[in-house]
């Protein structure tokens, strides 16, 4: 309780926590580049998702209305000029932003939640299924449902497979939608 006597409230601690942590985005200097915006981007994502895999917690407690600390103001900057000059408007590059940002929160929120199901469960993936599968099957018929079983297999076959997770290929699609944008004759 030492520590409320020098912190207002709860919720101002809690900024100075988020801020601390987004201090960690871009350690020692680094930024992401700015001479391509889709490697930018990209760099903002990496760097972001990392910070979430350190700090997980942040995925519960940061506020949706930031105070904007120092360094969450700094690092805002640093992902802003990746957009800036590139053709979007000032609004346009915000919301660009945000949705690549919640891209990664959403990718890093499913796989910590998944990291705590193996982790309390003692079942990867296979294992999980094999136990699933029996069960499921008295609920449902599968053969009622080809287009599920089908996309199942090959989902689960692809994740043991493929080089692109679901991050990847989000992030891939959200790019796509900004190059698009800028094609557009005004983005406003």
């Amino acid at each position: 309780m030492a520590i409320y006597s020098a912190i207002p409230s709860k919720q101002d601690l809690i900024a100075l926590m988020v801020d601390r942590a987004y201090a960690d985005t871009y350690p020692n200097g680094t930024a992401p580049a700015v001479n391509d915006w889709r490697k930018g981007l990209g760099d903002v994502a990496e760097a972001n998702h990392n910070v979430h895999l350190k700090h997980r917690w942040l995925l519960d407690i940061a506020p949706v209305r930031s105070l904007m600390g120092p360094h969450e103001a700094h690092k805002t900057e640093l992902e802003l000029r990746v957009l800036d000059g590139i053709g979007l408007s000032d609004i346009d590059m915000e919301r660009a932003l945000s949705l690549v940002l919640t891209h990664v929160a959403q990718q890093a929120r499913f796989g910590s939640q998944l990291l705590r199901e193996r982790r309390d469960t003692g079942l990867d993936d296979d294992a999980w299924w094999g136990e699933a599968l029996p069960g499921l099957s008295r609920v449902y018929d599968p053969s009622q449902l080809p287009v599920l079983m089908r996309v199942g297999t090959a989902a689960s076959v692809g994740k043991k497979t493929s080089k692109q997770s679901g991050f990847d290929f989000g992030l891939e699609r959200i790019l796509d939608g900004i190059a698009a944008l800028l094609t557009q004759p005004e983005n406003d």
